[in-house]
């Protein structure tokens, strides 16, 4: 509720002639000559004396909501998102941590759905049919997320009821258009039968839990921003779940049975903490911790990279090293370990800002009582030597 007494300034603020409104990074200012410059719309949202502005005086504002119908994009360990007037803002930091637009953004679950489907149309070439996919998000299809989040247990299984309930919903909507999931002039997508692929963007706390973030992704996707991994195993490509294990049976040479028994022999002090909390590794998956925890048992060195960062380095006593990249819930694994020994382990965590020192927080020598130098060294302050 605001003041009369704000209101009155913010009346004479619009009025004035030179009143303008200007960006600056995520937050909208209400400007003029004369006046102190007024906060009227932060991180997208009005503020009182901004909702003022535009109920009485009919101030427009620019369009600050994140668009929903384009994909964030990441530069590095960066994520930025564009607003619906064309702005690129950023949503997490290079070192992962949430911005404060990025908290209000993940708030709450987000649902891309991946359906399988076949393309079928008329091109310069002629007549044509491809199996393709159709991506569904909130943006078009506001009930998926009303569907999911009302029967969502947390989970990133296939037995998450939230799932169920979606791809229930979906399909009948299909069903009752004849299996067309959308047509244009000379174009038409029918379903077809194939692996429904759910994305899920969780937040997680104010930071990345870099450690504990399980890698099975179903269907990795080759991420270009990774330039540190020079020599991606081809396998680290392939469709389906526990990526970590049928990578390690390449780089070791061993079967996927045996390199199994030794996730089960490590897996009890993990079995009931988060991420598991009483599930089995092989449904959620393996994260840093535990593939640390083996890469130890076995003697086997291990570069750990989260995105291009280093987060982990340990040495060999059994003249074998991985190097394993971890993004979106996946493990991507090299080749060979040579080109990663090389640079720093940084340590991604939610840090408390040292406070800076001002030169007015430092004790100030009012008057200084200077030594000739006579060329001999010891402590003092000194002046030149004068003839």
């Amino acid at each position: 509720m605001l003041r009369r007494g704000t209101k009155r300034t913010l009346d004479q603020l619009v009025a004035e002639p030179s009143f303008r409104l200007r960006n600056q990074g995520d937050t909208i200012f209400g400007d003029a000559t004369g006046y102190r410059s007024r906060v009227l719309s932060a991180q997208g949202a009005l503020t009182p004396a901004g909702q003022y502005a535009q109920d009485e005086h009919g101030v427009a504002f620019p369009r600050q909501g994140i668009d929903p119908t384009r994909r964030t994009v990441w530069r590095g360990n960066s994520e930025f998102a564009v607003t619906q007037d064309g702005r690129e803002i950023r949503l997490r930091t290079g070192r992962g941590e949430l911005t404060a637009r990025g908290k209000t953004y993940y708030t709450q679950p987000e649902l891309v759905i991946e359906v399988p489907a076949r393309q079928v149309g008329v091109g310069r070439l002629g007549e044509f049919s491809i199996n393709t996919t159709r991506i569904y998000s909130e943006a078009e299809t506001p009930d998926i997320g009303v569907l999911f989040r009302r029967d969502d247990n947390g989970t990133n299984t296939d037995s998450n009821p939230g799932f169920k309930s979606v791809k229930d919903a979906l399909l009948a909507q299909f069903h009752a258009n004849q299996d067309i999931l959308a047509q244009e002039s000379d174009m038409i997508w029918y379903l077809r039968d194939g692996s429904w692929i759910f994305r899920v963007r969780r937040r997680m706390e104010n930071n990345l839990q870099v450690f504990r973030i399980p890698m099975n992704n179903a269907a990795p996707l080759k991420f270009e921003f990774m330039t540190r991994l020079r020599n991606m195993l081809p396998e680290a490509l392939h469709p389906g779940n526990l990526c970590v294990v049928k990578q390690l049976t390449v780089l070791l040479q061993e079967s996927a049975e045996t390199i199994s028994q030794t996730f089960d022999f490590l897996f009890p002090p993990f079995a009931a903490i988060p991420p598991y909390d009483g599930t089995g590794w092989r449904d959620t998956g393996i994260h840093g911790d535990l593939l640390k925890s083996f890469c130890e048992h076995r003697g086997i060195g291990l570069y750990l990279f989260f995105g291009n960062w280093k987060v982990h380095a340990s040495e060999s006593t059994c003249e074998k090293t991985i190097t394993c990249f971890q993004w979106d819930g996946h493990s991507y694994m090299a080749q060979n370990s040579q080109y990663y020994a090389a640079g720093n382990v940084v340590e991604i965590r939610r840090e408390t800002p040292a406070r800076v020192r001002m030169e007015r927080d430092l004790p100030i020598r009012k008057s200084v009582d200077f030594e000739p130098w006579g060329g001999v060294v010891r402590p003092g302050i000194f002046s030149p030597t004068t003839s």
